[in-house]
């Protein structure tokens, strides 16, 4: 029984989203997003800015520009990187216990992945800044030319790199972005209600599990 447990465990795969479940960053990103709507002088509504956050940068300035400006697009994403690349740190942190129960899913041989819309080079640069890194197996974000959640296909790049088995693999997130993904993968869904995504969508889609905050995962653990 014992070595039967031990393997079972092994074959955990827990996929990770970064902002708004691991990583509190919304006030960095909301820095970096306002940094070019200052210089177009258009108005914002800080509150809208952070409902966006989880899409793609594209998506959020084409929600917040002006129909004469949404052919600044393009720049406003560079301004951004530019701006979030150096000052990502801004009023931004871990949640509480991250660390810890990082440690405590690497003891139990849980496989442990990110699945972001940020970059990933700037996702290492974070996680290497707050001295997770090394908790991760495998880092994958979107320069790597993979659609961008709902669609499922950098979950299924996580499978083809390090294995996962649907039914003990769980993607956990804070938008509904995350959870439809992960169903559209046909593995278990996990919202971090302690987010930024919307309430009302995330039960609307009804994901397997709720958890509000981060070190509530390893009751999930305990169950799957």
């Amino acid at each position: 029984m014992k070595e039967f447990i031990i393997k079972y465990k092994i074959m955990v795969t827990l996929i990770f989203d970064l902002d708004g479940t691991i990583f509190d960053s919304k006030g960095g990103i909301l820095k970096a997003f306002i940094s070019p709507l200052k210089k177009l002088r258009v108005e914002y509504n800080t509150n809208s800015i952070i409902g966006l956050i989880g899409h793609n940068l594209g998506d959020m300035y084409r929600a917040v520009l002006p129909d004469n400006l949404q052919n600044r697009i393009d720049w406003c994403i560079e301004v951004y990187r530019q701006y979030y690349e150096k000052l990502f740190f801004e009023d931004s942190y871990l949640y509480d216990n991250v660390e810890n129960t990082l440690v405590k899913l690497k003891r139990k041989n849980i496989k442990i992945a990110i699945a972001t819309t940020k970059p990933t080079y700037i996702t290492k640069n974070i996680l290497e800044h707050y001295g997770i890194y090394h908790y991760f197996d495998i880092i994958i974000g979107t320069e790597d030319l993979f659609p961008y959640k709902p669609d499922p296909a950098i979950i299924y790049e996580i499978k083809r790199k390090i294995g996962y088995n649907e039914n003990e693999t769980v993607i956990v997130g804070d938008t509904y972005l995350d959870i439809l993904a992960g169903k559209s993968a046909g593995i278990k869904t996990c919202a971090a209600m302690y987010g930024y995504g919307s309430k009302e969508k995330i039960y609307e889609i009804a994901p397997d599990y709720k958890i509000n905050k981060f070190k509530d995962i390893i009751n999930i653990m305990e169950v799957l």
